[in-house]
């Protein structure tokens, strides 16, 4: 699992200058094509493809000394940068010390050239090398000195290339959500200057921090964007992006899906005679007949896989072949064919010293014997797998460690840096207090003499002034009162008000609601007005909304429910509702005051106003049920819902819900859920047992 976590984080690394003539996509597609265990070819690949984007290519160690040379003889600036970014080239991973120096003179020889877009590439070289050496601060350093010296604004597609080489620190450093923030506002950037070249690299990009953060159902969707963006005739891309989605299909196991994909592939690479691809995607194919058990199918691709890659003499891919026929004879049964692909295969590594899958070999060679009952010969394929192991975690021990030891003296070329700051800063801090420690002095001996003066004349009028406090606190005291009362006065207004707006908006509000889906009705259906009721019904509702204004006035409860009570007047409501099925289902109703009835009613009223306004659905459930001391209704909606915790200010319909029943001392729940609806319970006390507040 590590070999393969570490083998995808070389591949991530994209490119950060376009410019150059080489294909980039191609080398993109080429290494993101390689399974897991093609060690040698990633590497291979990663490496030109590193190379690629300096627009370089690796030198030998005496064309290396012919270019030092000239760049100590040549005068002529723009030369000397061609010089410099061959040098860095050939230097990129073998040499990064003298690949950052020769960056250092590429920064300052760009620099006074006052030319932005050679200058912001120059940063771009110096931030791409801080990646490799994994000084992430530096790289974050000069990206934001990109951000500060050049015109951004003039150069969007640098500013795409500075947040593409931010985003990969990211994703080497774990930042995996920041690094998805920053490549899609680089691909944002890249959609706007209409580069599809560049969006398909940043696409591949997002799928694979993606696929790290197990989320394969966007890996596969942006790996498919990318697709979508390939030229018909770029066989070779649109193969590749098809054998990376199988990949994660395989994974999610839609091993179905995974074999469309695998065959589409397998036809363009077949159509190209790219015998590398051609392995890959029989390799694939091989995994994902294996997985349905289909064994025929499964063998017949392994073996062509086999064949092409004896075809290129590539060891790692025979290695790998040889190993997935072995795993499908241990399958069906035929374990000793097994055993002659998986020692092939076990030789091949030995003869080329490959280890990367040896462990893999040694497991199936291992399950195959004990299949046989060979246990002794299989227990000594487990006891190989031990040492690989013990040597592999060794390998990985001192990798750690040697990366813990440039972490450490990163941090402490931090910290020694902040130790000199911070002493400056104390310098500074400390001459600064001694300035204020003697304004302060001064301050204090100029109050006193102050004070001494003024204290003389206020002993003069100390007489005068408490004849004065004492008459300006009476006067004072008068002033509060008046304060008070006119405090309570405009506090008794602004409760009526609110009072009368919460019963306008409750009462009259959800009856026009009503009244406007009828005159709707009305208007659709005009031809069939005479023999309908629907425009009475319309007419005798107006009147209702006349009278209801009127018994909002006197403090009365709807005509409506005091005619029919809480059950029949909303069963009258779902009736004449057309826009939204409305069941009302009465289990049962405990005994209600007037005043809770009313309560209820307005409650009830303004969960299906709400619901029709503002949820989209096309259904509420109102059930009455009762127990020895409560009734309870629970209201239910099919519509769109809303995140509760994110709803921060509540609308002024929740807040009469609330206090309507707080007011008959009744208890109330909401429940949301976005996609799946809404849901309030409510619990009223029944008459015997609730005692209702008074105003």
């Amino acid at each position: 699992m590590y070999q393969k976590e570490n083998k995808r984080e070389k591949l991530i690394v994209e490119n950060v200058y376009h410019s150059h003539t080489y294909t980039i996509h191609t080398m993109i597609t080429r290494i993101f094509s390689c399974p897991p265990t093609s060690y040698i070819t990633r590497i291979i690949w990663f490496y030109t493809f590193v190379f690629a984007f300096l627009g370089l290519q690796p030198s030998s160690t005496f064309s290396q000394d012919s270019l030092l040379l000239r760049l100590e003889i040549e005068d002529d600036q723009t030369e000397k940068l061609s010089v410099l970014r061959q040098v860095i080239g050939a230097n990129f991973y073998n040499n990064t010390d003298l690949a950052d120096s020769c960056a250092n003179i590429y920064l300052q020889i760009s620099k006074s050239m006052s030319n932005d877009s050679i200058y912001g590439s120059a940063i771009i070289a110096k931030s791409t090398i801080k990646l490799v050496k994994t000084e992430y601060d530096s790289v974050f350093h000069y990206s934001q000195l990109a951000l500060e010296k050049i015109d951004i604004k003039s150069y969007p597609l640098l500013r795409a290339k500075l947040l593409h080489v931010n985003a990969l620190t990211h994703y080497y450093m774990g930042n995996y959500e920041r690094s998805l923030e920053q490549n899609f506002e680089s691909l944002k950037i890249r959609e706007a200057e209409s580069r599809p070249e560049l969006e398909i690299k940043s696409l591949s990009n997002i799928a694979i921090v993606y696929e790290r953060l197990k989320d394969y159902d966007n890996a596969i969707l942006y790996n498919d964007k990318a697709l979508s963006l390939c030229s018909d005739d770029d066989l070779y891309s649109i193969a590749t992006f098809n054998n990376n989605t199988a990949n994660i299909l395989i994974i999610q196991e839609r091993h179905h899906a995974a074999i469309e994909k695998l065959i589409s592939a397998n036809n363009s690479a077949i159509a190209l005679n790219n015998k590398l691809l051609i392995v890959d995607t029989h390799t694939g194919l091989a995994n994902a007949y294996l997985s349905l058990d289909n064994y025929s199918e499964a063998f017949s691709n392994a073996e062509k896989a086999l064949s092409s890659s004896r075809l290129i003499d590539n060891k790692v891919k025979q290695i790998s072949s040889l190993n997935i026929a072995g795993n499908i004879n241990i399958k069906s049964g035929d374990y000793n064919k097994a055993i002659l692909y998986l020692k092939e295969a076990l030789q091949i590594s030995i003869d080329n010293q490959i280890k990367e899958t040896r462990i893999n070999v040694y497991t199936n060679l291992s399950k195959a014997y004990q299949g046989l009952n060979d246990y002794r010969t299989s227990s000594r394929m487990k006891d190989s797998i031990i040492m690989m192991n013990s040597k592999v975690y060794q390998e990985e021990k001192i990798k750690i460690k040697e990366e813990l030891n440039i972490k450490y003296e990163t941090i402490k070329k931090d910290v020694l840096i902040k130790e000199n700051q911070f002493y400056i800063e104390k310098q500074k801090n400390q001459n600064n207090l001694l300035k204020i420690s003697a304004a302060f002095l001064l301050l204090i001996a100029a109050t006193i003499f102050a004070y001494m003066t003024n204290r003389m004349k206020y002993n003069k009028k100390i007489s005068s002034q408490k004849s004065e406090l004492k008459t300006q606190r009476i006067e004072q005291l008068e002033q509060e009162n008046k304060i008070l009362a006119m405090s309570s006065m405009i506090e008794g207004q602004e409760s009526e008000r609110k009072r009368i707006a919460q019963d306008l908006h409750d009462g009259l509000g959800g009856l026009l609601a009503t009244i406007k889906v009828k005159f709707g009705i009305i208007q659709k259906e005009i031809e069939e007005l005479e023999s309908m009721n629907v425009y009475k019904q319309t007419s005798n509702m107006i009147d209702d909304a006349c009278a209801e204004v009127r018994k909002i006035a006197h403090n009365m409860m709807p005509d409506a429910l005091s005619k029919l009570g809480i059950v029949s007047a909303i069963k009258d409501i779902a009736d004449y509702t057309t826009d939204i099925s409305i069941q009302v289902m009465d289990l049962g109703l405990g005994k209600l005051s007037e005043t809770q009835e009313i309560m209820l009613y307005r409650v009830i009223q303004e969960f299906i106003t709400n619901t029709r306004k503002h949820a989209e659905a096309s259904q509420i459930i109102i059930q009455f049920s009762t127990d020895d001391q409560h009734t309870i209704i629970d209201l239910e909606d099919d519509g769109k819902g809303y995140n509760i915790k994110e709803s921060q200010d509540k609308g002024l319909g929740l807040k009469s819900m609330e206090s309507r029943i707080n007011f008959i001392n009744g208890h109330i729940e909401m429940d949301s859920k976005v996609g799946i609806g809404t849901t309030l319970h409510i619990q009223i006390p029944t008459e015997n047992t609730s005692s209702i507040h008074t105003q």
